[in-house]
């Protein structure tokens, strides 16, 4: 840990130095995030061994440096641990390690981007690793890690914003990548971009391989505190599938989306509509393409019924899979060689580059399937980022604050799946009851408190279906004493606490 903050601040002082040398308002600042967590059952399985309760303490750690240069110039830097685990791994042996230990495994950069304006125009241009958010975040919001990206922007008028950005998401040389490379696939064989694993030929035409986005976006403020915006997104992959067979794949998807923002009176709305298109060509050499197309909608508004009460509601749909292949939800590189060559109704987000998160338990760990199961067939594997594939919710909310420093809230949600995984299969998810609590300690110092249950619905059980035989594979997932039963289904439940200082 001392090294850690040593090297962060060295880094930051000499940041500031050289700032400061060019007479810029330079800012330091960040945050310490200590939490610790408790999840029951998230393989909804009581009689389970393999993650049937977690509990640990994790810390994370930013700083940052903003200067401001002068009007118009920009600079901004932000250092992250992520989310460290408390403690050291067991050496050999199970014997545990020293006390004295490190902190963590490093630092990331989680932010370095220049925004600069073009003098005396309304144009700027913002280029370096920052997040990324289109709309609500429902198809693309980089807000965790961050992008490589160039960001160029302009207000021709007041009320209109319009932007375009390019988005550099893996690169591929001509050479071995040996998991130096943010490499986005299925890992397999060789990493040779263009490597064909048959041949043994580096195909120069794909050498240079990798993954872009292209953005395109405009909000428009049509009266005060009212926003309507439009947005277009264009992945470009001719990489996912290289190391698999390098031989002709191409990977394309768009995105159209339609966020809103707005109050009016004393109701505050948000709502977004997506479409999404994607096109996969040669998969896997064998000459199959696949084709998909579905969409996302969302829409809620929140009152104050009286003073210091809030009530809301909300209700979003994202298309299902009607051919009952989920492979094609998570990843187009994950695509396996089929007897369907059009995959139809599927929505995903691109890369796991989301993090629109609407139930503590169902969106961030459970998923349509067990953890550690993929779901049971192969449907969601219950880590978290589900997003809105192929899921519907309606949400009511409550929350008070009686003081300035506390505000706790209680949200119900009932989820249904939009198509079933299987022919005749329930698409009851069943339902989530989330609490929710934040006090400020001190101005910069807030305790919360989450915690949720969840009851599994119909669709877990997989009733009716007994050619899944999920029995003489896994037994996580069944009665070892009746062989006949269907999957378990046991309610989960989880808590976290975490204290975060701002400085």
């Amino acid at each position: 840990m001392k090294k850690l903050v040593l090297a962060l601040t060295v880094v930051c002082a000499m940041i500031a130095g050289f700032a400061s040398m060019a007479a810029a308002e330079v800012t330091v600042g960040g945050s310490a995030e200590i939490r610790y967590d408790l999840w029951k059952n998230i393989d909804l399985n009581t009689g389970a061994t393999l993650f049937q309760s977690q509990n640990f303490f994790d810390e994370r750690v930013m700083v940052n440096v903003d200067a401001k240069v002068t009007q118009g110039l920009e600079g901004f830097v932000e250092f992250d641990t992520d989310n460290q685990n408390w403690g050291q791994p067991t050496a050999a042996g199970n014997i545990p390690t020293y006390l004295n230990h490190e902190f963590g495994n490093g630092v990331a950069v989680r932010q370095a981007w220049i925004n600069a304006m073009a003098p005396g125009i309304p144009v700027g241009v913002k280029i370096g690793h920052q997040p990324l958010a289109l709309g609500h975040g429902i198809w693309l919001d980089t807000s965790r890690y961050g992008s490589d990206a160039i960001l160029a922007y302009s207000k021709p008028i007041p009320n209109l914003l319009v932007a375009a950005a390019y988005v550099q998401m893996s690169q591929n040389g001509n050479r071995l990548n040996s998991g130096a490379f943010n490499r986005i696939g299925a890992g397999l064989g060789n990493d040779f971009a263009g490597f064909n694993n048959t041949t043994g030929i580096i195909d120069s035409t794909k050498a240079h391989s990798g993954v872009r986005a292209y953005a395109a976006l405009a909000n428009y403020t049509w009266m005060p505190n009212n926003t309507v915006g439009v947005n277009f997104t264009y992945v470009r992959d001719h990489s996912s599938l290289d190391s698999a067979i390098g031989n002709g794949h191409r990977i394309w998807a768009t995105n159209i989306g339609i966020p809103i923002d707005g109050t009016i009176g004393m109701v505050n709305y948000k709502g977004e509509f997506d479409w999404l298109y994607t096109n996969t060509k040669n998969a896997f050499g064998q000459g199959l393409s696949y084709t998909e197309s579905g969409f996302a909608a969302m829409l809620g508004a929140n009152a104050n019924v009286v003073k210091m009460v809030n009530v809301g509601m909300e209700a979003a749909y994202g298309t299902g899979n009607s051919a009952y292949d989920p492979q094609i939800f998570y990843n187009p590189g994950g695509v396996a060689p089929g007897g369907s060559k059009h995959m139809d109704h599927a929505y995903y987000t691109p890369y796991d580059s989301t993090s629109y998160n609407y139930a503590f338990l169902y969106n961030d760990k459970i998923g349509q399937g067990p953890l550690g199961e993929g779901g049971g067939a192969g449907f969601g594997d219950g880590y978290g980022g589900f997003g809105l594939a192929n899921t519907g919710y309606i949400k009511v909310s409550a929350s008070v604050a009686p003081t300035d420093r506390l505000k706790a809230g209680l949200d119900f949600l009932y989820l249904r799946a939009s198509e079933s995984m299987l022919p005749g299969q329930s698409r009851d998810l069943g339902w989530e009851l989330d609490g929710h609590a934040d006090y400020k300690l001190y101005d910069n110092l807030t305790l919360n408190l989450t915690g949720g249950v969840f009851d599994p619905g119909a669709w877990y059980s997989f009733k009716g279906h007994p050619a899944l035989n999920v029995a003489s594979n896994s037994a996580i997932l069944t009665d070892p004493t009746d062989g006949l039963s269907p999957i378990k289904r046991n309610v989960a439940w989880g808590m976290e606490t975490k204290l975060t200082m701002k400085f």
